[in-house]
């Protein structure tokens, strides 16, 4: 996941939210990875951009032995639904006031949208083309 925001601070608390979702769903998702604990006294580091701006969390769709074409779908459907927890979340406090947006980047990603939508299309033709046979 990509995190963009006005500054450190809204990117770092969406950073700590978003990857304590990630982390409960364990059945879904592993390898979470937003930020390295800090030593004794200090405060934890956030995977960052220079300027704080952008924040990085990492997490592994989980594939199970049945997922068949689809893939990552469930898991990726389930980040997705995150996403939006937060998002809504940060909106109804007012504490992100609109600034923060949060993206899904990655091959597993890529990989499920173009089959997700492939799917889509075939059922589509199918329909045309069974429509048109009749026409």
């Amino acid at each position: 996941m990509v995190v963009r925001g006005r500054d450190r601070v809204s990117v770092e608390v969406t950073l700590e939210k978003l990857g304590r979702r990630v982390v409960a769903h364990e059945d879904v998702l592993r390898s979470v990875l937003y930020r390295l604990e800090g030593r004794e006294g200090q405060r934890p580091r956030y995977f960052t951009s220079t300027d704080g701006r952008t924040g990085y969390l990492r997490a592994v769709p989980v594939l199970s032995e049945d997922a068949g074409f689809e893939g990552a779908a469930a898991a990726i459907g389930r980040m997705r639904r995150v996403i939006d927890e937060v998002l809504a979340e940060g909106q109804s406090s007012g504490e992100a006031g609109g600034r923060i947006e949060i993206g899904l980047t990655g091959i597993p990603v890529l990989e499920s949208d173009e089959m997700v939508r492939s799917q889509q299309d075939m059922i589509r033709a199918s329909l045309l083309a069974a429509v048109g046979w009749r026409g």
